[in-house]
């Protein structure tokens, strides 16, 4: 897949990832997906990986994705809600009525 590609991975410092549906269903891996990241690793200086499901925590996210043999740290993991938590931080509010999961 790399050897085919144009890219200056040279000049690529970080690679985003999405995790549902690109390195597991649910709670089954797709086939490769440890070993597409861990040849990312190889070229690129980070690695972050994205969910829009922010249901989890990010110490639950790198739990999961090292059951699939994937490893991360929870600086790596970037969910919605730190989106969320950053735009509001910006809007100049700092109350909120939050409904959601615990992990939320």
């Amino acid at each position: 897949m790399f050897g085919r590609s144009a890219l200056r991975w040279d000049e690529i410092k970080v690679c985003f990832v999405d995790m549902d549906g690109t390195l597991y269903k649910g709670s089954q891996p797709i086939a490769g997906a440890d070993r597409f990241i861990r040849q990312v690793r190889e070229r690129v200086p980070r690695v972050c990986f994205l969910s829009n499901n922010s249901s989890a925590t990010h110490r639950e996210y790198v739990a999961k994705l090292q059951r699939f043999n994937i490893p991360a740290t929870e600086s790596e993991i970037v969910l919605s809600s730190d989106a969320l938590g950053t735009f509001l931080a910006q809007q100049g509010i700092t109350s909120v009525y939050l409904v959601g999961t615990k992990s939320l």
